[in-house]
Protein backbone atom coordinates (compact mmCIF):
# COMPACT_ATOMS: atom_id res chain seq x y z
CA UNK A 1 0.00 0.00 0.00
CA UNK A 2 1.22 3.51 -0.80
CA UNK A 3 -0.20 7.00 -0.30
CA UNK A 4 -0.36 9.45 -3.20
CA UNK A 5 -0.74 13.13 -2.31
CA UNK A 6 -2.76 14.78 -5.10
CA UNK A 7 -1.65 18.19 -3.86
CA UNK A 8 -0.84 19.61 -7.29
CA UNK A 9 -4.53 19.85 -8.17
CA UNK A 10 -4.89 22.65 -5.60
CA UNK A 11 -2.32 24.72 -7.51
CA UNK A 12 -3.71 24.62 -11.05
CA UNK A 13 -4.71 22.70 -14.16
CA UNK A 14 -1.46 22.90 -16.08
CA UNK A 15 0.43 20.00 -17.65
CA UNK A 16 1.27 18.29 -14.34
CA UNK A 17 -2.41 18.19 -13.33
CA UNK A 18 -3.39 16.83 -16.73
CA UNK A 19 -0.65 14.21 -16.50
CA UNK A 20 -1.89 12.97 -13.14
CA UNK A 21 -5.53 13.01 -14.17
CA UNK A 22 -4.70 10.68 -17.07
CA UNK A 23 -2.58 8.36 -14.91
CA UNK A 24 -5.07 8.19 -12.04
CA UNK A 25 -7.92 7.55 -14.45
CA UNK A 26 -6.07 4.54 -15.87
CA UNK A 27 -5.03 3.28 -12.44
CA UNK A 28 -8.61 3.62 -11.20
CA UNK A 29 -9.85 1.32 -13.96
CA UNK A 30 -7.84 -1.73 -12.89
CA UNK A 31 -6.68 -3.80 -9.91
CA UNK A 32 -3.85 -1.38 -9.12
CA UNK A 33 -6.49 0.92 -7.59
CA UNK A 34 -6.52 -1.40 -4.55
CA UNK A 35 -2.83 -0.73 -3.88
CA UNK A 36 -2.92 3.00 -3.04
CA UNK A 37 -4.87 5.74 -1.34
CA UNK A 38 -5.17 9.27 -2.77
CA UNK A 39 -5.05 12.35 -0.55
CA UNK A 40 -7.53 14.95 -1.84
CA UNK A 41 -6.46 18.45 -0.76
CA UNK A 42 -9.47 20.58 0.02
CA UNK A 43 -11.72 18.90 -2.52
CA UNK A 44 -9.51 19.87 -5.48
CA UNK A 45 -9.10 16.32 -6.84
CA UNK A 46 -11.19 15.88 -10.02
CA UNK A 47 -13.86 13.18 -9.85
CA UNK A 48 -12.09 9.99 -10.98
CA UNK A 49 -13.90 6.64 -10.61
CA UNK A 50 -12.27 3.74 -8.80
CA UNK A 51 -9.98 5.63 -6.42
CA UNK A 52 -9.84 5.28 -2.65
CA UNK A 53 -9.72 8.85 -1.37
CA UNK A 54 -8.81 10.45 1.95
CA UNK A 55 -9.69 14.11 2.38
CA UNK A 56 -7.18 16.52 3.92
CA UNK A 57 -6.75 20.31 4.20
CA UNK A 58 -4.98 22.26 1.50
CA UNK A 59 -1.21 22.47 1.69
CA UNK A 60 0.25 25.62 3.22
CA UNK A 61 3.80 26.14 2.00
CA UNK A 62 4.55 28.29 5.01
CA UNK A 63 3.91 25.35 7.37
CA UNK A 64 5.85 22.38 5.93
CA UNK A 65 6.33 20.63 9.29
CA UNK A 66 2.63 20.71 10.05
CA UNK A 67 1.91 19.35 6.57
CA UNK A 68 4.43 16.54 7.04
CA UNK A 69 2.76 15.54 10.30
CA UNK A 70 -0.64 15.46 8.60
CA UNK A 71 0.65 13.24 5.80
CA UNK A 72 2.38 10.95 8.26
CA UNK A 73 -0.93 10.41 10.06
CA UNK A 74 -2.49 9.37 6.75
CA UNK A 75 0.40 7.00 6.03
CA UNK A 76 0.12 5.48 9.50
CA UNK A 77 -3.65 5.10 9.21
CA UNK A 78 -3.37 2.95 6.06
CA UNK A 79 -0.08 1.32 7.06
CA UNK A 80 1.62 2.70 3.95
CA UNK A 81 4.98 1.32 2.87
CA UNK A 82 5.68 4.21 0.46
CA UNK A 83 4.60 7.79 -0.15
CA UNK A 84 4.44 9.59 -3.52
CA UNK A 85 3.60 13.26 -3.97
CA UNK A 86 2.40 14.97 -7.11
CA UNK A 87 4.27 18.11 -6.00
CA UNK A 88 7.08 17.95 -3.43
CA UNK A 89 5.27 17.16 -0.18
CA UNK A 90 6.69 14.61 2.28
CA UNK A 91 5.59 12.77 5.43
CA UNK A 92 7.82 12.57 8.48
CA UNK A 93 9.34 9.12 8.03
CA UNK A 94 7.41 6.90 5.61
CA UNK A 95 9.77 6.23 2.65
CA UNK A 96 9.19 8.83 -0.07
CA UNK A 97 9.44 8.59 -3.82
CA UNK A 98 10.37 11.87 -5.53
CA UNK A 99 8.55 12.79 -8.75
CA UNK A 100 10.94 14.80 -10.96
CA UNK A 101 9.29 16.89 -13.66
CA UNK A 102 12.26 19.14 -14.34
CA UNK A 103 15.21 20.90 -12.75
CA UNK A 104 14.41 24.29 -14.26
CA UNK A 105 14.91 26.32 -11.05
CA UNK A 106 18.31 24.74 -10.46
CA UNK A 107 19.55 24.91 -14.07
CA UNK A 108 18.35 28.48 -14.67
CA UNK A 109 19.40 29.82 -11.26
CA UNK A 110 16.01 30.69 -9.81
CA UNK A 111 15.84 31.95 -6.25
CA UNK A 112 15.85 28.59 -4.48
CA UNK A 113 14.96 30.25 -1.19
CA UNK A 114 11.36 30.59 -2.32
CA UNK A 115 9.04 28.33 -0.26
CA UNK A 116 8.11 26.03 -3.14
CA UNK A 117 11.75 25.39 -4.07
CA UNK A 118 12.74 24.85 -0.44
CA UNK A 119 9.97 22.27 -0.31
CA UNK A 120 11.34 20.66 -3.46
CA UNK A 121 14.84 20.43 -1.98
CA UNK A 122 13.40 18.94 1.18
CA UNK A 123 11.54 16.31 -0.86
CA UNK A 124 14.67 15.39 -2.82
CA UNK A 125 16.71 14.99 0.36
CA UNK A 126 14.03 12.71 1.81
CA UNK A 127 13.73 10.61 -1.37
CA UNK A 128 14.50 6.91 -1.29
CA UNK A 129 13.50 6.44 -4.94
CA UNK A 130 12.55 8.68 -7.86
CA UNK A 131 10.60 8.80 -11.10
CA UNK A 132 11.62 11.28 -13.82
CA UNK A 133 9.49 12.17 -16.84
CA UNK A 134 12.50 12.25 -19.18
CA UNK A 135 16.10 11.10 -19.34
CA UNK A 136 17.08 14.77 -19.37
CA UNK A 137 15.30 15.39 -16.07
CA UNK A 138 16.85 12.27 -14.53
CA UNK A 139 20.37 13.30 -15.57
CA UNK A 140 19.90 16.83 -14.22
CA UNK A 141 18.45 15.53 -10.97
CA UNK A 142 21.45 13.27 -10.43
CA UNK A 143 23.85 16.07 -11.34
CA UNK A 144 22.49 18.37 -8.64
CA UNK A 145 21.83 15.58 -6.14
CA UNK A 146 24.41 12.82 -6.72
CA UNK A 147 23.27 10.97 -3.59
CA UNK A 148 20.34 9.69 -5.64
CA UNK A 149 22.68 7.59 -7.78
CA UNK A 150 22.28 5.00 -5.04
CA UNK A 151 18.46 4.77 -5.00
CA UNK A 152 16.00 3.06 -7.38
CA UNK A 153 14.95 5.26 -10.28
CA UNK A 154 12.63 5.14 -13.29
CA UNK A 155 12.21 7.26 -16.42
CA UNK A 156 8.53 7.29 -17.38
CA UNK A 157 7.86 9.56 -20.35
CA UNK A 158 4.59 11.45 -20.49
CA UNK A 159 2.03 10.37 -23.05
CA UNK A 160 -0.77 11.84 -25.09
CA UNK A 161 -4.20 10.77 -26.22
CA UNK A 162 -4.61 13.71 -28.59
CA UNK A 163 -5.48 13.22 -32.25
CA UNK A 164 -6.29 15.50 -35.21
CA UNK A 165 -9.64 17.20 -34.67
CA UNK A 166 -12.39 16.87 -37.32
CA UNK A 167 -12.54 19.64 -39.90
CA UNK A 168 -15.89 20.93 -38.64
CA UNK A 169 -14.50 21.21 -35.10
CA UNK A 170 -11.56 23.26 -36.39
CA UNK A 171 -13.88 25.51 -38.38
CA UNK A 172 -16.10 26.07 -35.36
CA UNK A 173 -13.07 26.80 -33.19
CA UNK A 174 -11.70 29.40 -35.59
CA UNK A 175 -15.08 31.06 -35.90
CA UNK A 176 -15.52 31.13 -32.10
CA UNK A 177 -12.24 33.00 -31.56
CA UNK A 178 -12.25 35.17 -34.68
CA UNK A 179 -9.24 33.46 -36.29
CA UNK A 180 -9.82 34.48 -39.89
CA UNK A 181 -6.15 34.35 -40.90
CA UNK A 182 -3.78 31.37 -40.74
CA UNK A 183 -2.31 31.30 -37.25
CA UNK A 184 0.83 30.21 -35.45
CA UNK A 185 0.20 28.89 -31.98
CA UNK A 186 2.08 29.40 -28.70
CA UNK A 187 1.36 27.37 -25.58
CA UNK A 188 1.96 28.09 -21.89
CA UNK A 189 3.35 31.11 -20.11
CA UNK A 190 5.08 33.73 -22.26
CA UNK A 191 7.79 34.89 -19.88
CA UNK A 192 11.16 33.72 -18.60
CA UNK A 193 12.47 30.41 -19.92
CA UNK A 194 9.49 29.87 -22.25
CA UNK A 195 11.16 32.49 -24.46
CA UNK A 196 7.99 33.63 -26.25
CA UNK A 197 9.75 36.96 -26.86
CA UNK A 198 11.70 35.23 -29.65
CA UNK A 199 8.50 34.64 -31.65
CA UNK A 200 7.41 38.27 -31.37
CA UNK A 201 10.86 39.54 -32.26
CA UNK A 202 10.75 37.29 -35.30
CA UNK A 203 7.68 39.20 -36.50
CA UNK A 204 9.88 42.25 -37.06
CA UNK A 205 11.97 40.24 -39.55
CA UNK A 206 8.93 39.21 -41.58
CA UNK A 207 8.09 42.68 -42.92
CA UNK A 208 4.75 42.72 -44.74
CA UNK A 209 4.40 38.93 -44.29
CA UNK A 210 3.41 39.55 -40.68
CA UNK A 211 -0.01 40.67 -41.95
CA UNK A 212 -0.62 37.26 -43.53
CA UNK A 213 -1.22 35.43 -40.26
CA UNK A 214 -2.21 35.72 -36.59
CA UNK A 215 -0.72 34.51 -33.31
CA UNK A 216 -2.80 32.32 -30.98
CA UNK A 217 -1.55 32.23 -27.39
CA UNK A 218 -2.96 29.39 -25.30
CA UNK A 219 -2.44 29.75 -21.56
CA UNK A 220 -0.43 32.30 -19.62
CA UNK A 221 -1.83 35.59 -18.46
CA UNK A 222 -5.27 36.56 -19.82
CA UNK A 223 -3.87 39.70 -21.46
CA UNK A 224 -0.85 39.93 -23.74
CA UNK A 225 2.20 41.42 -22.06
CA UNK A 226 2.82 45.06 -23.15
CA UNK A 227 6.30 44.33 -24.56
CA UNK A 228 4.91 41.55 -26.74
CA UNK A 229 1.92 43.65 -27.83
CA UNK A 230 4.28 46.40 -29.00
CA UNK A 231 6.25 43.93 -31.12
CA UNK A 232 3.09 42.36 -32.54
CA UNK A 233 1.99 45.72 -33.99
CA UNK A 234 -0.42 44.86 -36.86
CA UNK A 235 -0.24 41.08 -36.40
CA UNK A 236 -3.48 39.99 -34.66
CA UNK A 237 -2.91 38.19 -31.35
CA UNK A 238 -5.61 36.13 -29.63
CA UNK A 239 -5.10 34.97 -26.01
CA UNK A 240 -7.26 32.05 -24.84
CA UNK A 241 -7.53 29.37 -22.17
CA UNK A 242 -8.85 26.10 -23.60
CA UNK A 243 -10.12 22.72 -22.48
CA UNK A 244 -8.69 19.59 -24.10
CA UNK A 245 -11.29 19.40 -26.88
CA UNK A 246 -10.70 22.99 -27.92
CA UNK A 247 -6.96 22.51 -27.56
CA UNK A 248 -6.96 19.67 -30.07
CA UNK A 249 -8.91 21.84 -32.51
CA UNK A 250 -6.45 24.69 -31.91
CA UNK A 251 -3.44 22.48 -32.65
CA UNK A 252 -5.06 20.89 -35.68
CA UNK A 253 -5.93 24.21 -37.26
CA UNK A 254 -2.55 25.86 -36.64
CA UNK A 255 0.12 26.43 -39.26
CA UNK A 256 2.61 25.40 -36.57
CA UNK A 257 3.25 25.31 -32.85
CA UNK A 258 6.04 27.76 -32.03
CA UNK A 259 7.77 26.52 -28.88
CA UNK A 260 11.07 28.40 -28.40
CA UNK A 261 11.68 27.26 -24.81
CA UNK A 262 15.13 27.50 -23.23
CA UNK A 263 14.58 24.40 -21.07
CA UNK A 264 11.95 21.72 -20.65
CA UNK A 265 11.76 18.72 -18.38
CA UNK A 266 9.63 17.05 -21.05
CA UNK A 267 7.63 19.34 -23.32
CA UNK A 268 4.01 18.19 -23.41
CA UNK A 269 2.71 20.84 -25.87
CA UNK A 270 5.10 19.75 -28.68
CA UNK A 271 4.01 16.14 -28.17
CA UNK A 272 0.33 17.10 -28.26
CA UNK A 273 0.86 19.22 -31.36
CA UNK A 274 2.64 16.37 -33.15
CA UNK A 275 -0.21 14.01 -32.24
CA UNK A 276 -2.60 16.45 -33.96
CA UNK A 277 -0.45 16.55 -37.11
CA UNK A 278 0.79 20.08 -36.43
CA UNK A 279 4.38 21.03 -37.35
CA UNK A 280 6.51 21.93 -34.33
CA UNK A 281 8.99 24.80 -34.59
CA UNK A 282 11.14 24.67 -31.48
CA UNK A 283 14.64 24.63 -30.00
CA UNK A 284 16.86 21.62 -29.28
CA UNK A 285 16.95 22.55 -25.59
CA UNK A 286 16.98 19.90 -22.84
CA UNK A 287 14.22 17.27 -23.23
CA UNK A 288 12.56 18.77 -26.31
CA UNK A 289 14.77 16.90 -28.76
CA UNK A 290 14.35 13.73 -26.66
CA UNK A 291 10.59 13.96 -27.17
CA UNK A 292 10.35 15.30 -30.72
CA UNK A 293 13.25 13.43 -32.31
CA UNK A 294 13.59 14.20 -36.02
CA UNK A 295 9.94 15.20 -36.39
CA UNK A 296 10.40 18.83 -35.26
CA UNK A 297 12.08 21.83 -36.87
CA UNK A 298 14.87 23.11 -34.62
CA UNK A 299 16.25 26.64 -34.41
CA UNK A 300 18.76 27.90 -31.83
CA UNK A 301 16.90 29.64 -28.97
CA UNK A 302 18.43 33.08 -29.72
CA UNK A 303 18.27 32.91 -33.53
CA UNK A 304 15.52 35.43 -34.29
CA UNK A 305 16.15 35.55 -38.04
CA UNK A 306 16.20 31.75 -38.29
CA UNK A 307 12.92 31.46 -36.42
CA UNK A 308 11.33 34.07 -38.69
CA UNK A 309 12.55 32.21 -41.78
CA UNK A 310 10.99 28.94 -40.63
CA UNK A 311 7.72 30.67 -39.70
CA UNK A 312 7.49 32.09 -43.21
CA UNK A 313 8.35 28.75 -44.81
CA UNK A 314 5.66 26.88 -42.91
CA UNK A 315 3.12 29.61 -43.64
CA UNK A 316 3.57 29.38 -47.40
CA UNK A 317 4.75 25.82 -48.05
CA UNK A 318 1.82 23.45 -47.69
CA UNK A 319 3.88 20.42 -48.73
CA UNK A 320 6.40 21.09 -45.95
CA UNK A 321 3.58 21.46 -43.42
CA UNK A 322 2.06 18.16 -44.48
CA UNK A 323 5.40 16.35 -44.34
CA UNK A 324 6.25 17.62 -40.87
CA UNK A 325 2.72 16.87 -39.71
CA UNK A 326 2.96 13.27 -40.91
CA UNK A 327 6.31 12.71 -39.20
CA UNK A 328 4.89 14.25 -36.03
CA UNK A 329 1.95 11.86 -35.87
CA UNK A 330 4.32 8.91 -36.30
CA UNK A 331 6.60 10.20 -33.55
CA UNK A 332 3.79 10.98 -31.10
CA UNK A 333 2.41 7.44 -31.42
CA UNK A 334 5.41 6.24 -29.36
CA UNK A 335 4.16 8.09 -26.27
CA UNK A 336 0.98 6.80 -24.62
CA UNK A 337 -0.51 7.36 -21.19
CA UNK A 338 -1.16 3.63 -20.96
CA UNK A 339 2.58 2.94 -21.17
CA UNK A 340 3.30 5.68 -18.63
CA UNK A 341 0.75 4.40 -16.13
CA UNK A 342 1.84 0.78 -16.54
CA UNK A 343 5.55 1.44 -16.09
CA UNK A 344 4.93 3.58 -12.99
CA UNK A 345 2.60 0.97 -11.48
CA UNK A 346 5.17 -1.79 -12.04
CA UNK A 347 7.91 0.34 -10.47
CA UNK A 348 5.78 1.11 -7.42
CA UNK A 349 4.86 -2.55 -7.03
CA UNK A 350 8.54 -3.42 -7.13
CA UNK A 351 9.32 -0.89 -4.39
CA UNK A 352 6.55 -2.21 -2.19
CA UNK A 353 7.62 -5.81 -2.78
CA UNK A 354 11.20 -4.94 -1.82
CA UNK A 355 9.96 -3.19 1.31
CA UNK A 356 7.99 -6.28 2.35
CA UNK A 357 11.00 -8.51 1.76
CA UNK A 358 13.23 -6.19 3.80
CA UNK A 359 10.71 -6.11 6.63
CA UNK A 360 10.49 -9.91 6.64
CA UNK A 361 14.28 -10.29 6.65
CA UNK A 362 14.71 -7.88 9.56
CA UNK A 363 11.91 -9.37 11.68
CA UNK A 364 13.06 -11.34 14.72
CA UNK A 365 13.06 -15.07 14.12
CA UNK A 366 11.62 -17.53 16.57
CA UNK A 367 13.50 -20.72 17.23
CA UNK A 368 11.66 -23.94 16.68
CA UNK A 369 10.60 -25.57 19.95
CA UNK A 370 13.00 -28.23 21.18
CA UNK A 371 12.54 -31.80 21.96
Amino acid sequence: MFVLDAVFFQHGQTGIARQWQRILTLWGQGPFAEEFVVVDRGGTLPPIPGLRVVRAPRQRLTHPDHDAELLQRVCDHVNAGWFLSTYYTTPLHTPSLFMCYDMIPEVLNFDLDQPVWRQKTRAIRAARAFIAISHTSAVDLLWFHPRLHGVPGLVAHCGTDFAPAPADAVTAFRRRYGLERPYIMLSGTRTDYKNALLVFRALVHLGSLRRDFAILCCGGRPALEPELAALAADTPVVVVHLDDHELQAAYTGAVALAYPSLYEGFGLPPLEAMACGTPVLTTPAAAIAEVCGEAAIYVAPRNVAGFAQEMARLLHDGAARNEHGRHGIERAARFTWQATAQSMAEFLRGLQSSARCSAAASAPRREAPRG
